[in-house]
This record gives C-alpha cells, sequence and structure tokens, in this order.
C-alpha cells in the first residue's frame, strides 16, 4: 500500500496505526519516545493506513500550522494524549514542545505556544544521543538557553557546575559550528564517530609533549599513503639547528635525518599519556579547526579528543575512556578543568587491546 503526502510516495512496510496507541485521529507520534524521533503524520487516508516520514522540529510547527491545513488534534497532557479543551496546555507529540488549545465553534486543535522556542539546531535523536544523555540527570539535560537578544536553543547536558555538552550525530556546516559556540560559552563537543570510523585511523603514540624526551624531536606528520609515517618517524631539532647555524623554532624544522621509534620505543611508552598522531581522511565540517574541545566517540575504542600536539602545529588525537570522561564531566566547572581531570592517563600498558593501527 502507498500513501500520497504532500506529493511524497511513501511505502508502508508497516500497519501505522497499529504501532500508534493513541487513535484514529493522531497526526503526529513520538514513536520512539524521543523528543526529536522519527513521527507519524496523517495524510490522505487510504483505508487504514497513515504516511510515515522523518520529521524534524521545525518540520513538525509548519505541518501543524492551520494556514497550510494540517492541524494537530492530540497533544500530551499530564503524560497522556488529550484532545483540546478551552484553556488547556500540553506538549507536543513530535518534538516536545509546549502547544496550546485553540478551540472553536467549527474546529479545535493544538498549536505550539511559541514559534520563537523552536531550536533550529535539533537534530532528530537517535539512540546514541539518548545512551548519552542518559549518563547524566534528568534534569541538566535539554536545558533552555535564552540570548539577549531572544535567541532560543538548548542544549543537550548542561552540568550542575555550568559545563555544556553537545552530542552530534550528524555533520555540521562551518558557519553553524561557529555559532553554536559562539552562543555557548562553556561548550564541550562529543562526536558520533561510528560514521566516519573507517576513515579515521589512529597510528603512533608520542610522548607527553612536555616529558624532557620529546623536547629535540619533531615528529613528520602521519599522512595517507606515506606508511612509514604511521609507525613514527622524526627530525631532531639540535640537528638541524647545527645545521643552520640558529635556534629555530619546531616549525621551521623540514629535513635532516630521519629516525624511526626502533631504540627509544621504552622510553616513548614510559612517556606516554594518550597521544597518538591520527589520519582523517575526507574530515568532517570544521571539527579540527573548532575552537571548543572536540572528542570523538568510537565506542568500544573510547573517547579521543583533538588536538594540537606541540608548536610545530602536528595534530594529534588523545586517549580517554567514557566512564572517565562521563566521572570527569560531572564535576568540571569548565573544559579547562575537564582535560585536567582526565589526564594523565595510565601507563601504556593499560592500553593493550585497543584498536590503534
Amino acid at each position: 500500500m502507498v500513501v500520497r503526502l504532500r506529493r511524497l510516495l511513501i511505502p508502508l512496510s508497516v500497519d501505522a496505526l497499529a504501532l500508534s496507541p493513541v487513535n484514529r485521529q493522531l497526526e503526529c507520534w513520538d514513536g520512539c519516545e524521543a523528543r526529536r524521533p522519527e513521527a507519524m503524520i496523517r495524510g490522505k487516508r487510504y483505508g487504514e493506513g497513515m504516511g510515515v516520514i522523518a520529521l524534524d522540529s521545525n518540520a513538525c510547527r509548519r505541518l501543524h500550522a492551520p494556514t497550510r491545513g494540517w492541524m494537530a488534534t492530540t497533544a500530551i497532557v499530564d503524560g497522556q494524549p488529550a484532545a483540546p479543551t478551552p484553556h488547556a496546555r500540553g506538549s507536543c507529540l513530535g518534538c516536545g514542545a509546549a502547544m496550546v488549545a485553540k478551540t472553536g465553534r467549527v474546529t479545535s486543535h493544538w498549536a505550539h505556544a511559541a514559534p520563537r522556542d523552536w531550536d533550529p539546531w535539533w537534530e532528530n535523536e537517535t539512540a546514541w544521543h539518548r545512551e548519552w544523555k542518559a549518563k547524566f540527570p534528568e534534569d541538566w539535560r535539554e536545558i533552555r538557553h535564552e540570548a539577549q537578544g531572544g535567541e532560543i536553543h538548548r542544549a543537550d547536558v548542561r552540568t550542575g557546575p555550568g559545563l555544556i555538552l553537545e552530542f552530534q550525530h550528524s555533520s555540521l556546516r562551518d558557519d553553524e559550528l561557529a555559532a553554536r559556540e559562539a552562543f555557548y560559552d562553556n561548550l564541550v563537543w562529543v562526536l558520533d564517530g561510528r560514521p566516519f570510523a573507517a576513515n579515521f585511523e589512529i597510528h603512533h603514540i608520542l610522548p607527553d609533549p612536555d616529558a624532557p624526551i620529546a623536547q629535540d624531536m619533531v615528529w613528520v606528520p602521519a599522512k595517507v599513503g606515506l606508511y612509514g609515517t604511521h609507525g613514527g618517524l622524526y627530525h631532531l631539532r639540535s640537528e638541524f639547528e647545527a645545521q643552520v647555524g640558529r635556534a629555530a623554532a619546531r616549525s621551521e624544522v623540514r629535513y635532516g635525518t630521519i629516525r624511526g621509534l626502533g631504540r627509544i620505543k621504552r622510553d616513548i611508552e614510559a612517556a606516554y599519556r594518550g597521544h597518538h598522531q591520527f589520519v582523517w581522511k575526507q574530515p568532517r565540517g570544521g571539527w579540527l579547526t573548532a575552537g571548543a574541545p572536540v572528542f570523538i566517540d568510537f565506542g568500544e575504542a573510547g573517547l579521543w579528543r583533538l588536538g594540537v600536539y606541540d608548536d610545530s602545529g602536528l595534530r594529534c588525537c588523545r586517549f580517554t575512556s567514557q566512564g572517565r570522561f562521563v566521572d570527569a564531566a560531572r564535576v568540571a566547572r569548565d573544559a579547562a578543568e575537564l582535560e585536567r581531570l582526565l589526564w594523565p592517563v595510565r601507563p601504556f600498558e593499560d592500553f593493550a587491546g585497543y584498536p590503534i593501527n
């Protein structure tokens, strides 16, 4: 069976009405109990079926607008689906926003209470979003923030000490990334790394950049196709300075004898504090240049903080576990304190078994 919905042909592989616990008048239903789920919208009726379409919050509001011929006949009131009655208030089945009852002599419907409350930054929730937010107290989740100019957005998590956590599954345009970072003062990003895990390679370990052994080392950046760099290659800055006859910054060291880890591997492991080189093929959005800390969640492989290793500009990623991150995020007042709590990590040998290329 096929239902026509605003010129869209949507094949129904399930009986949509059977999935709905409310009634046949339902126009928008939160089928997975998420705040921003896939919603069911009643289109032109064919027998007992309804159309099924993925809906974001703004699309939900537009489809409900009476001027477009779409009206919400059901909302959640006191935890239960309810029809509109005079002066009633509820929440939208599609996105969870506040709704008010509009009752008249001819028709009655629910309308969104304040269109300006709709957050254009919201994305449809995934199980990954819900699992992460469930690690924090309920009263820390979906916290409303209003700027002086009236702009309103909702943070995925705002901790008691004031740290903002945004869990991002889809890619972001550079301008939207910058806008979010400007809106939230105290922000930390957590990205779902599973969609691009095949393009993200974690390579050799690096010593703590503040360790004595690291002071004379200038690492060759790992690159696609240059497989020697994946195992760790470096120059000695002192050798380069001797050749040019002056002091040199790391960013100036471009030639000289290239060395591998070889004999110093044990010393590097002793100075390890979670840093690795990485190669990200076709990196998403502006995450490499984001202003707020970016942690990538690769599931069982832990969290990896994107960063810059030293004054050479070498990009690196740094390991921490999910449990350690959650514990630190619950008490940290800002991103700097979060990172102080996360590192230094345990000795290198404790990380045996992680998928490091």
